[in-house]
């Protein structure tokens, strides 16, 4: 509707004002219409969620006010949230929401609004095809720029609580918090910003208590703010706030009862330190008129009071509402907060004694609960007893929740809450029992604090001068407990627990722990070895022997001697120079020299800080013809010692000098020094030929021993045996040649009788091979690359554990990208990744297994479109991981041939352990499965056939998901590694997973069956091994037989058949075969029944899932108690019930697969041999587990049902005919 035309000259101020505001509404609602059918855009759909929309008239009954252009932008952000709750209630289409807020935009808003809407009809056509997220885009723009947005969310960020209270900080937080929203996406980091923000004194009484909700930290963030401003504010002499027990008119301390929740009044009109009066109205000290009436509590909702003191936090004694009652949202079933109080939880928070007073200080002593010593504080000034939740834990105390939430006030007015408590706990005083009720608390110094509550249950009388408590338990009744100090103990926590206390205000302190050296090695502590005094000298008494070999320097043709000016040294330099060079004088390693050659000596550090003189022969070794004797690479030396378990390890003393040089060449060694002319006559360092020339020399001397028990790599020596009988003899023999070529060694640097020994930057054990963690330090702390030649040198040395990491090619691709020609050096976020992961990995290394020859690899192979991976098993153990990249056209294979070029890359990095051997390749490429079999094949594959078929491989299939080789030691070690570390932490795991016996009775072993079978052995004569079966069912003869009874010999299979009747008697049985065999042919040596007529391929399809196991006499096992789950709970098979019961020791071997094993006596029912497949090694204590015959009935089978003790509750479900029960 348009207005009248009769009105159309009537003056607009003789208008009344309802009647204009009709007039424009009808307007606007006219417009609105017109846009809606008019100038609707094509994608006119999504815009009309509303068809209808909202009127004019409607929209103004909101009374939203009008926007005048304020300059204040957080006035215009309001106005715009003020619009759109409207317009949702309302239900406006976006023509109208624009509409309307146009109209709403008054003075300089409006101006802008002219110039803003031509621009807009222009880029879109007209103002209905203007989005509602369009002009809100152009409004903050002019009102709420992004400048103002960045302000606020930088004064979020650097919000802190400083002078304003709790709920004062917490709505500046939500005020400010929506300009961030990122920083507060979750609750999580909601409560992590807001405590961040809290005074410190506030912040270390609740930060220990890991609260979630934020509501909940802003209510307890009030509270201790509270309870700080009462402890702190306080002058020094007033007495400290009362809590729970103060104030009871009997005298004798509440138990468990809350306080009341009225706030305590001052009696006059300022408060107790004397300076700004307190309002009676909301009892807080300011000046003024009280703003009480316009606050509101968050808590309940009410006005009037802030939620500190909200009447619903902490209720008297008159019970009524629960908790936290009073709140919208349903949270008033919370339990209600009891205050009590604490004088003491650490040892240094008590005083022992006072020697200037002679006044004796807090009584403690040591109580016994159940079989557990206590450390014990008889604490008169805590209103309720205690107990470390540690020491409940070690009691196994049974605890119950509290009717109402505890808060523990702290000696440093710190706040803690607590909800358990274990009831007459039985404490053991001078042999008297005394019971206690003790709430779980968390104690560091001490394991149970007695407080007032304990004290007057039994009438306690301390005297202090002479630290005894008296109770008076009866009236003849006297009990005296006489004080002790306690000394401290020490404590261990988690990394975890430090971080929490730090956040606490803990005080830290970085200690480093430093092992001291130990005392000098005595020969005659060490069994073998103090038999060979005359190896272990303290120095080398001078120039070696004459040898076989000699150190020979050969230079090429028409070399010319070269010499270098020596190099300037520091004083402290020359004096170290000067004293090495007599000492090698005064030996006879060196003598003056008038030789035409001459070397520049500097010096290099040692690890001890100490100075190693250097010759700097590189121009000498440019013209040296180099010696190419092999050194042994270090996997080899690894792969010899499988089965071994004790380990020693020999360093000679300056073994380069125990060689002599050819009395031509010495000459040639010449060094030039500021204090003369020298040159070598023993091997020095530093010449090109000299690791050769002692490889050559060490094993010369131990060639009868090398890889039998020996292994030497340069002057490193490693004797291993498998036990300690066998290490002795190998001992003796080593150092017997040492002996009998006047080799020396240095016993300082020497090891034996190890379990353990670290040997080439590994540590060798009998578990296997594993990296040296004190090797690795160098590659963690190794900085970033700047350069291509570091990234080789980080790659290089990463490198040399490659067989520790799975996929190091994977992982080190983008690091080797960065080497390649023509290529830009552009340090990445994925090279940082890889860089990074690649040191983790390192640090996470699993142990590896030592192969051992004639025992069945396994290989797992992989390929993708960047490399190719595999993994080496042998018994369920990795050996090796081995990895690549993929070559440029290798890129191009399809995929059935790169995972077979997988297979190919796995048997040739490992031939030196497959060839010969027995081995099985998975691979998840199932069509790889009969390779042997495709008739048409590329010249690639033929090729690669011809390789595969070398070995005695068989390929077979595995599903992908299933191809996953994990390692439960790497996960456990990488579990605690997080919170915890000690030295020698993995080896400790391993041997923990190992012994462990929940899991050995409880986990199920995913292997194959145990125990290959056994075939009957070949019979040496006719008829004296004999088998019989019956075939039954066949038609009656005329004589009354139904049945064949076929007897064959076993050796020339030739056969009796006998006719009888399935119903013949055992006696009529054995008389027929008297009469028809052993008349024949005598008695049998044995008669099997049933036999098979394919044994033998029956065994051979049977042991490929079957494996090797044997035990011998006196070796603690498992047995598995059902094939399945084992236990059977109120008739349903648990998942967690244990599957294997014992440990039992073997007492004899029945046959090759079968073991008699030493039952209890209530397995009495249970044969007691048992097949080698239900039997697991036990590896950890070898004491027996035995099941309660009280409480579990065996059956025959193996098997035993646990029924319900009690039945507390039942459910049925009643219909018309039946009942049916629920539960």
């Amino acid at each position: 509707m348009v207005r009248p035309r009769r009105q159309a000259n009537v003056p607009e101020d003789e208008l009344s004002r309802g009647e204009r505001d009709d007039a424009i509404a009808r307007a606007l609602n006219r417009m609105s219409d017109l846009y809606e059918q008019n100038f609707r855009p094509p994608q006119g759909d999504l815009n009309r969620a509303v068809q209808v929309g909202c009127t004019y008239e409607r929209f103004l009954a909101h009374r939203t006010p009008a926007f005048t252009g304020e300059e204040d932008p957080m006035r215009a952000r309001r106005w715009i949230l003020d619009l759109e709750r409207t317009f949702e209630v309302c239900g406006c289409t976006e023509v109208q929401m624009v509409l309307y807020a146009s109209y709403m935009l008054q003075g300089e808003a409006a101006y802008w609004w002219e110039t803003k809407r031509s621009l807009l009809e222009m880029e879109f056509g007209s103002l209905a095809a203007v989005s509602w997220q369009r002009f809100k885009k152009e409004f903050d723009d002019r009102y709420f720029p992004v400048s103002v947005r960045r302000q606020k969310a930088r004064e979020f960020n650097n919000l802190v609580q400083g002078g304003m209270t709790v709920e004062q900080y917490a709505t500046k937080f939500m005020e400010l918090g929506r300009f961030a929203p990122h920083l507060i996406a979750t609750e999580e980091l909601q409560v992590e910003r807001f405590m961040e923000g809290l005074r410190p004194e506030v912040r270390r009484q609740v930060a220990c208590l890991q609260i979630v909700e934020f509501q909940k930290l802003v209510d307890l963030a009030s509270i201790a703010e509270r309870e700080s401003s009462f402890v702190v504010g306080s002058p020094p002499g007033q007495k400290r706030r009362s809590y729970l027990g103060e104030g009871s008119s009997s005298g004798s301390p509440q138990k468990f009862v809350q306080r009341t929740g009225t706030r305590p009044q001052t009696t006059s009109g300022v408060r107790a330190g004397g300076r700004t009066p307190v309002c009676p109205r909301c009892s807080r000290a300011h000046e003024g008129d009280c703003g009480q009436r316009g606050i509101q509590c968050f808590r309940c909702g009410q006005p009037g009071h802030f939620a500190r003191e909200c009447p619903s936090l902490v209720q008297g004694g008159q019970g009524g509402q629960g908790g936290r009652g009073g709140r919208r949202g349903g949270r008033g079933n919370q339990r209600q907060l009891v205050q009590a109080r604490v004088y003491a939880v650490t040892p240094g928070d008590v005083d022992y004694e006072a020697p200037e007073t002679h006044d004796a200080g807090v009584i403690t002593g040591r109580v016994r609960l159940y079989d557990f010593y206590a450390c014990t504080l008889f604490d008169s000034g805590a209103s309720q007893s205690f107990v470390s939740a540690t020491f409940a834990r070690m009691c196994n105390l049974v605890t119950e929740p509290l009717p109402q939430s505890l808060v523990v006030a702290l000696p440093n007015s710190e706040i803690v809450c607590c909800s358990k408590v274990a009831l007459g706990c039985p404490l053991d005083l001078g042999g008297r029992t005394l019971d206690a009720d003790l709430i779980v608390f968390k104690l560091l110094g001490f394991d149970i604090i007695l407080g007032m509550d304990w004290l007057y249950r039994y009438s306690a009388n301390i005297d202090c001068r002479r630290r005894v408590i008296g109770f008076q338990l009866s009236d003849v009744d006297y009990l005296e407990f006489v004080g002790s100090k306690l000394k401290a103990r020490p404590s261990v926590i988690s990394a975890v627990q430090a971080k929490r206390d730090i956040a606490c205000g803990a005080d830290a302190f970085l200690v480093q722990v430093v092992s001291t050296p130990s005392e000098k090695k005595s020969l005659a502590d060490i069994p073998v070895v103090e038999e060979f005094p005359d190896v272990f000298v303290d120095e080398l008494p001078g120039l070696p022997p004459v040898r076989d070999m000699e150190f020979v320097i050969n230079l090429e043709p028409g070399a010319a001697p070269v010499h270098k000016a020596p190099c300037r040294m520091a004083p402290a330099e020359l004096k170290e120079l000067k004293t090495q060079l007599q000492e090698l004088v005064d030996k006879g390693f060196i003598q003056p020299s008038t030789s035409p050659w001459g070397a520049p000596v500097l010096f290099v550090k040692k690890k001890d800080g100490t100075l190693r003189m250097c010759i700097d022969y590189r121009e000498l070794n440019k013209v040296t013809i180099k010696n190419k004797y092999p050194l042994p690479r270090i996997d080899d030396l690894f792969d010899q010692l499988q089965g071994a378990a004790v380990f020693s390890k020999i360093d000679l003393r300056s073994g380069y000098y125990q060689l002599r040089i050819r009395d031509k060449d010495v000459p040639k060694t010449a060094f030039r020094t500021r204090y003369g002319h020298y040159e070598f006559k023993v091997m020095s360092f530093g010449l090109a030929n000299a690791p050769a020339a002692f490889m050559d020399l060490m094993n010369r001397v131990f060639r009868p021993f090398l890889d039998s028990f020996v292994v030497v790599f340069l002057d490193d020596i490693l004797i291993y045996s498998r036990d300690l009988e066998e290490h002795a003899c190998h001992l003796r023999l080593a150092l017997g040649k040492l002996r009998e070529h006047q080799l020396y060694a240095k016993l300082s640097k020497c090891e034996f009788w190890l379990e353990e020994v670290k040997f080439l930057g590994h540590v060798i054990s009998q578990e296997g091979v594993a990296v040296d963690p004190s090797k690795v330090e160098a590659v963690l702390s190794w900085p970033r690359p700047s350069t291509v030649r570091e990234i080789r040198s980080f790659l290089g040395l990463a490198g040399y554990y490659r067989r520790f990491v799975e996929g190091f090619s994977r992982l080190s691709g983008p690091l080797t990208a960065l080497t390649r020609k023509n290529t830009e050096f552009v340090w990445s976020d994925k090279c940082e990744r890889s860089f990074q992961e690649l040191k983790r990995r390192l640090t996470m290394a699993p142990v590896l297994a030592l192969p051992e020859p004639h025992k069945p690899f396994v290989i797992f192979s992989d390929a993708s479109k960047f490399g190719l991976g595999c993994v080496l098993m042998q018994e369920g153990r990795v050996v090796a991981y081995a990895s690549r990249q993929l070559k440029i056209h290798e890129r191009n294979y399809p995929t059935h041939d790169l995972e077979l070029a997988a297979i190919v890359f796995a048997l040739k990095i490992w031939r030196h352990y497959l060839y010969g051997e027995s081995c099985e390749v998975f691979t998840d490429h199932k069509s790889l499965k009969h390779l042997f079999t495709q008739k048409n094949l590329n010249m690639r594959q033929r090729r690669w056939l011809e390789l595969i078929s070398d070995y005695q491989c068989e390929i077979k299939y595995h599903p992908g998901k299933a191809n996953l080789v994990a390692d439960a030691l790497s996960r456990m070690y990488r579990d605690l590694k997080r919170n915890f570390w000690w030295e020698g932490m993995k080896l400790d795991i391993a041997l923990f997973i190992e012994k462990c016996d929940t899991c050995r009775r409880v986990k199920a072993e995913h292997q194959r069956p145990a125990g290959r079978l056994q075939p009957l052995p070949i019979p040496e004569w006719k008829w004296d091994d004999i088998s019989m079966d019956f075939v039954v069912g066949l038609p009656r003869t005329p004589s009354g037989k139904n049945s064949i009874w076929v007897i064959v010999d076993r050796l020339t299979k030739s056969a009796h058949f006998l006719p009888v009747n399935n119903t013949d008697s055992l006696g009529k049985l054995t008389r027929l075969y008297v009469k028809e065999i052993v008349r024949l042919h005598g008695v049998p040596k044995s008669i099997v029944t049933k036999m098979a007529e394919a044994q033998s391929r029956q065994k051979s399809y049977a042991d490929t899932r079957r494996r090797d196991l044997s035990f011998e006499e006196g070796d603690w096992v498992y047995l598995k108690v059902s094939p399945m789950k084992g236990v059977k709970r109120f008739g349903k098979k648990g998942k967690l019930s244990p599957r294997y019961v014992g440990p039992f020791q073997i007492v004899e071997k029945v046959g090759l697969v079968a073991y008699r094993v030493a039952l209890p006596d209530y397995f009495g029912d249970v044969h007691d041999v048992f097949h080698v497949s239900s039997l697991k090694k036990s590896f950890g204590q070898q004491e027996p587990r035995f099941v309660d015959p009280e409480r579990i009935q065996l059956q025959p089978n193996l098997t035993y049902e646990v029924a319900p003790t009690q039945i507390v509750d039942r459910k049925e479900q009643r219909l018309r005919s039946k009942t049916i029960p629920m539960v």
